[in-house]
């Protein structure tokens, strides 16, 4: 909070308390310091505690528009799995071990078979099972941004295909901003789609502004690209400049496995705690064994790993020759986020 902001709380609270005596309740605190003592709130769960003291803090804390927005230092939390039908959606926080139901985050949304394909910044990016109608949802808040139809990038003209996505994130927090004063804040969300070739796609949204005419629009290649999404040349006209690309690492070990046919790969980018951009190519083959005692057939999967390390001032791919994880870090490699 601003130093002008606090100055006019301080002033506030002391002309209350020249007209009458400091409440003895918390409940009855002044909504302006209830909101400034929950803007110095870091944590999610103490936010969350925090508003569910009572109505009057919770309207409070409406009021601050608040977005978490975890640090590196913080652990991420993971949403599990749940039934189709249940009305909870549990949230397993790794530094605590513990693991948070909340109600209803998906209900209301209108999709078919609702699905998460990303999170960023607290939002889950949610799109129905065709891939078609999507939505940003904050699932704290209940704050929700609807994302215009991808049947446009799809090759079929039946809407019933749809595309497949496999992976969504966004270039900065969605929150909307406070006034209409701030009208030029605008976000990016980033799709990957495709079911064996996939492509990219990106859509810019800006607050305040008509973005009912705006729609996808397809990256042409499967290089890795940096894109700047806050160009101050483009600001008017919200569009991305290209910046670098990055074509895949050369040194690919796929002769380590010399029957391509039994085994499959998959290309991963993450970012580390410290900033680095992490390209992990991932091999895993079938494996048979037989079991001598009921001749039974087992079918496993070896895995292998090889991670690359962006040099951004050469635009090359260094492999990580070291054991990853070595000072403390590991990798969380899912299907549609990677951490």
């Amino acid at each position: 909070m601003a130093e002008s902001e606090v100055r006019c709380v301080r002033s506030k609270l002391i002309q209350q308390q020249q007209q009458q005596p400091m409440p003895n309740n918390w409940l009855d605190l002044p909504s302006e310091l209830v909101e400034l003592i929950m803007k110095k709130l870091n944590n999610l769960v103490d936010i969350i505690r925090f508003k569910a003291v009572c109505s009057s803090w919770y309207k409070a804390g409406n009021n601050c528009r608040l977005s978490y927005s975890p640090t590196n230092n913080q652990s991420p939390w993971l949403m599990l799995p749940t039934h189709e039908y249940e009305s909870h959606t549990c949230f397993f926080n790794f530094a605590e071990r513990k693991v948070y139901k909340l109600k209803n985050v998906f209900h209301g949304l209108g999709f078919d078979r609702a699905r998460c394909v990303g999170s960023s910044y607290g939002w889950l990016i949610i799109f129905d099972r065709a891939s078609i109608h999507g939505c940003l949802l904050n699932p704290f808040s209940g704050d929700r941004i609807d994302l215009p139809s991808t049947a446009v990038l799809s090759a079929y003209p039946y809407k019933r295909y749809g595309v497949y996505i496999r992976k969504a994130i966004l270039s900065s927090d969605p929150t909307p901003p406070l006034s209409r004063t701030n009208s030029s804040i605008s976000f990016s969300i980033v799709i990957m789609y495709g079911i064996v070739l996939t492509e990219l796609a990106f859509y810019n949204y800006q607050y305040y502004k008509d973005n009912n005419n705006k729609t996808w629009t397809k990256f042409v290649n499967g290089s890795v690209e940096v894109w700047d999404f806050d160009d101050e040349e483009e600001e008017e006209n919200c569009l991305p400049k290209k910046v670098a690309t990055f074509n895949h690492p050369d040194a690919l070990p796929l002769g380590n496995f010399p029957r391509v046919n039994e085994c499959c790969y998959r290309f991963y980018l993450a970012k580390s705690l410290d900033n680095e951009i992490l390209y992990v190519f991932r091999l895993f083959e079938k494996v048979f064994t037989n079991n001598n005692d009921n001749d039974n057939v087992a079918l496993k999967y070896k895995d292998e790993f090889h991670v690359y390390k962006l040099d951004y001032c050469g635009q090359t791919w260094e492999k990580i020759v070291q054991t990853f994880g070595i000072d403390g870090q590991a990798l969380f490699l899912g299907e549609n986020q990677c951490i």
